[in-house]
């Protein structure tokens, strides 16, 4: 095999997503050497696999793979492989060049979207990337393959012997979102419990306000594999040892670009030696719970890579084989091997892929999945179906199952379709799954495949209800990914960055507990966006997004794409009814009602509010909520449920003062919301500390406070624009370190605030509006 051909198959062996992992790659490279006559059939195989790995690190496909490799190779059984490691690129002095570094653009472009959604939806409900969003998917994405380049140094200068960090290198969270973290872990040795990590990642505080970016190490618990007794044991060994601030190391990001990887990983590693106490004795401290866990390394459990997940549809109610003996719900699927009369159709061929340890998600009577089990074989063909039942001494399959589990909370039809959108988007990828694209039953479907994204949809919905993971199921898997736990919130952490007083925000809260429904109105600049944020996550008590639903209203924003309309189907063959954003997310709150839901409207004022509210309107007031006061929607038809908005959805709105282009919100609107204004603020006694935090000079904090206030008086004073024109503080929060305060604050000036002046003034000479301008600028 020439080499030319040999690095041509291990790419193709790369790219067909076979291969991620390093140590998988690595064994396909000594597999296809054997395959093609070992030494004999290459005449130097070390400089093939030297070329193929230069190409790899060409193509920036995987990172280190030459040390990961060699360690691969030296160990391997394969005979006839005396590779020397010379042969091998080295990463380790010239790792930069290699691997690329952090720089500026990855940290920029990643504050600007955490949290956005990937794809956006047209008017005709259509979803696309746009393309400055699929940019910084790719540069999102290359930021978290570094972070898992600087997690592999790290673990290499500490615990050669440790485990890979393996965290699938993405950008967005299941949710499609651009990820609030990127994160890699790993452990000490493949021995240690991995519940217990060093997380090394990439992270955005959401509380700050502009989603500050820092470089991040964490000696912590994986909350999804801990349980309660766990959880609380490592927050009493964090507190004897100071507090959790003492187990984690922070490096503003944009110092952290300043360094080479090799600089971030020495960083890293004098980071952890820091920790008070090692990997070894944290997890001594931890004893027993640790041993404890229900999810210990060594237990068995059903996350591993070779895993799949399985739903049984099946009637219980009134069969008798189905209710109790040995092939009852959850001791066993059975089934015919083909369907009847002629066709004898193999509609049963998902028995036969089913193995032992796979997991069973019990569908019953079709209402719920109630139970889950764990198969302990592959499919009997040699079994005959029951007595008494339809199919009656046929051929059939069974499986026998074991550890069956009621759950505590029911995952209801209902719950799981109010899920539209997303399911929606897994059936465009996935054949053969419970549902049809009308979001009804499939008819049949005895036994079919739960994708990963679809059991990370059941699992949400049963956190919600119950508070702890579906039995069996380690979140982990669903792409490699960890999931963050939940972060308690409240109004402290709320005021850290708000220029509001504590009264001011307690009102907005009460406001909107009592209301139901809340407009921030303000001009450009306050922070209305940020503040309506932190009031939904106090609402909520915790920072639950799966909690919050957020939109914005514009001139083509309907009724269809808000309540319910008709929709061109995906095959083009007519139209069907889908409901929209505000009608599921209603539905998805009446499934949880004992918890409140917030629906965030950006740029309220901007869309036709009577024509997007509709028959709706009346139900949004707080005393009509609920099924007494449900109407009949536009599009349905006589037979289909009237709709109501439960009592647990608070609807937030966000409305510019300053836009000429809007039309004043009508009365029969503005009398169902409480209106708060958010003024400029300059004067807030938070303002000045918060400059100094980003290292702006105190005078010229001072020039600010001044200009601005007397630039906000002439124009509050002005009769063609007032108070709703202010200019808003936000223009003079900075998003980094700043190093020259004059300078930073007159780009600010020419850059933001002269073009809005030259707007609110376009019918001024532009020499005044420049003078003015002028006045504004530090000489």
């Amino acid at each position: 095999m020439q080499p030319s051909n040999a690095i041509k198959l291990v790419l193709e062996l790369f790219d067909s997503q076979k291969y991620w992992r390093r140590e998988d790659l690595t064994k396909a490279v000594l597999e296809m050497h054997s395959k093609n006559g070992g030494v004999e059939g290459v005449q130097k195989p070390d400089n093939v696999l030297k070329k193929i790995l230069v190409k790899l690190h060409a193509e920036k496909k995987i990172e280190q793979v030459a040390r990961g490799m060699w360690t691969r190779a030296k160990s391997s059984a394969v005979p006839d492989h005396s590779y020397q490691e010379s042969d091998f690129s080295d990463p380790g002095d010239d790792i930069d060049d290699q691997v690329g570094a952090f720089n500026e653009n990855h940290i920029n472009i990643y504050q600007k979207n955490v949290g956005k959604p990937l794809n956006l939806v047209d008017e005709r409900g259509n979803k696309y990337v746009p393309s400055e969003n699929r940019e910084a998917q790719i540069i999102i994405k290359d930021a978290h393959r570094l972070v898992k380049v600087w997690a592999q140094g790290i673990r290499d200068r500490l615990f050669p012997n440790g485990t890979n960090p393996d965290k699938t290198v993405t950008a967005t969270n299941q949710r499609g979102n651009f990820r609030d973290y990127l994160p890699q872990t790993f452990e000490p040795s493949a021995d240690s419990p991995s519940v217990i990590s060093y997380w090394v990642y990439l992270w955005s505080d959401r509380t700050s306000s502009n989603n500050e970016i820092y470089f991040r190490i964490t000696l912590g618990v994986n909350e999804d594999k801990a349980d309660l007794n766990l959880r609380r044991k490592v927050e009493l060994v964090r507190n004897e040892h100071g507090g959790e601030e003492r187990f984690t190391a922070q490096l503003p990001a944009l110092e952290g670009v300043k360094m080479s990887m090799d600089e971030l990983i020495d960083w890293g590693v004098s980071s952890i030696k820091n920790f008070p106490v090692t990997y070894d004795e944290f997890c001594e401290e931890l004893e027993p719970e640790l041993t404890a866990n229900e999810h210990p390394k060594d237990a068995p459990k059903t996350g591993e890579s070779n895993s799949h997940y399985w739903i049984e549809k099946t009637l219980v109610k009134g069969r008798p084989d189905r209710e109790y003996g040995s092939e009852s719900l959850g001791q066993a699927l059975w089934s015919p091997q083909k369907s009847k009369g002629e066709r004898q159709a193999d509609i049963y061929a998902n028995m036969r892929k089913v193995q032992a340890g796979d997991v069973i998600f019990h569908f019953t009577d079709n209402k719920a999945i109630t139970g889950i089990s764990i198969a302990t074989e592959s499919a009997d063909d040699t079994f005959k179906c029951l007595n008494g039942t339809d199919w009656e001494g046929l051929p059939g399959y069974r499986i026998a199952l074991k550890d069956y589990r009621l759950l505590d909370k029911p995952i209801t039809r209902e719950e799981i379709f109010s899920y539209a959108s997303e399911l929606e988007a897994i059936l465009a990828s996935n054949n053969g799954l419970f549902y049809n694209k009308d979001l009804n039953l499939v008819q049949g479907g005895y036994l079919t495949a739960a994708p990963l994204e679809l059991v990370e949809l059941f699992n949400r919905i049963y956190r919600q209800s119950a508070g702890e993971n579906i039995p069996y199921i380690t979140p982990d898997e669903f792409n490699n990914q960890a999931i963050a736990p939940i972060e308690q919130y409240g109004i402290d952490n709320a005021l850290n960055g708000v220029l509001l007083s504590r009264s001011e925000f307690e009102g907005m809260i009460d406001s909107i507990k009592i209301k139901k429904n809340l407009i921030l109105q303000g001009p450009p600049g306050t922070g209305k966006s940020f503040i309506a944020k932190r009031l939904a996550y106090t609402l909520l008590g915790s920072k639950d997004d799966t909690r919050i639903q957020s939109v914005q209203f514009h001139q083509s924003f309907s009724y269809e794409d808000f309540i319910q309309g008709f929709r061109p189907k995906k095959d083009s063959s007519g139209f069907a009814l889908r409901n929209g954003v505000f009608y599921r997310f209603c539905q998805q709150a009446l499934q949880n009602p004992s918890k409140p839901y917030v629906f965030l409207i950006d740029e309220i004022n901007r869309g036709n509010l009577s024509k997007i509210f509709g028959e709706v309107m009346l139900l949004i007031e707080s005393d009509k909520r609920g099924p007494d006061w449900a109407v009949s929607l536009t599009y349905s038809d006589e037979v289909a449920k009237k709709f109501y908005i439960p009592a647990n959805v608070h609807i937030l709105g966000m409305m510019n003062t300053a836009d000429r282009s809007l039309a004043i919100v009508d009365y029969a609107l503005r009398r169902r919301f409480v209106f708060k204004d958010i003024p400029p603020g300059f004067i807030s006694p938070n303002f000045k500390p918060l400059l100094e935090a980003k290292g702006v000079d105190h005078v010229v904090i001072d020039v600010i406070q001044a200009r601005m206030g007397e630039l906000n008086k002439k124009i509050d004073a002005s009769p063609d624009l007032g108070a709703g024109f202010m200019v808003g503080h936000s223009f003079f929060v900075p998003t980094h370190q700043v190093q020259n305060s004059t300078d930073w604050y007159n780009g600010v000036i020419r850059n933001e605030i002269a073009p809005l002046l030259r707007e609110y003034w376009f019918d001024k000479k532009r020499s005044e509006v420049d003078q003015e301008i002028e006045l504004l600028l530090i000489k």
